[in-house]
């Protein structure tokens, strides 16, 4: 009872992309431009997180779902909070791309 309720608290993230071996180290970027590697997009992800979220925790989850895929890096696209009509939470929404170093 308690497992289920700790899941339904956590972010859901999806992911819509192509998936590689898992990846030790994930770099972390907000702004592409910053990036001097030439690269390819290989997905893009996103979550949905109602009541009490945390954006840290949310980020390290996307972190590891990126490792997960074999990403060599994420790339923070959208960060926006909305109110729920008619609800008293809001809902956080975290977009990323996903992205893999051409070496």
């Amino acid at each position: 009872m308690l497992s289920l309720l700790v899941a339904s608290c956590g972010p859901s993230i999806y992911y819509l992309g192509e998936e590689y071996g898992r990846t030790r180290v994930v770099q972390v970027f907000y702004d592409e431009k910053r990036i001097d590697e030439p690269y390819s997009v290989i997905g893009r992800m996103t979550n949905d997180q109602t009541k009490k979220y945390h954006p840290e925790q949310i980020k390290k989850q996307m972190i590891q779902k990126a490792r997960k895929v074999g990403a060599d890096a994420l790339v923070f696209t959208d960060f926006e909070v909305k109110r729920i009509e008619h609800e008293q939470d809001d809902r956080l929404v975290v977009k990323a791309k996903l992205l893999k170093f051409r070496r």
